[in-house]
């Protein structure tokens, strides 16, 4: 289902960009606990690959969504991470990836 995977697509993105700016641990665990109550109705809101790949192993998850669930959440936490580089470009000879 395309809305599962735009939820985790979502979340995965919120929760990386927030563990990058405010890099305070209260803080990410709100946040990981917002996202999970807004997104929760739409997908299991694993909003990491092991998550997902746990779930998969548990059978509460098909092969094609385990698959569909890590492409988003990849795509989205590398977008969140140059969206922080774009947001805070004193922070870019503090992190390797991509120059």
């Amino acid at each position: 289902n395309w809305t599962q995977c735009v939820a985790e697509y979502i979340g995965t993105f919120v929760f990386v960009l927030t563990v990058m700016i405010s890099r305070n641990p209260i803080v990410i665990g709100l946040m990981l606990v917002v996202i999970l109550m807004a997104l929760g109705s739409y997908s299991k809101q694993s909003v990491n690959p092991c998550v997902s790949l746990a779930y998969f192993l548990n059978d509460d998850l098909s092969m094609s969504e385990m698959l569909a669930y890590i492409i988003g959440q990849m795509v989205a936490a590398a977008l969140a991470f140059y969206t922080y580089k774009h947001l805070y470009p004193k922070i870019r000879s503090s992190y390797s990836v991509g120059g």
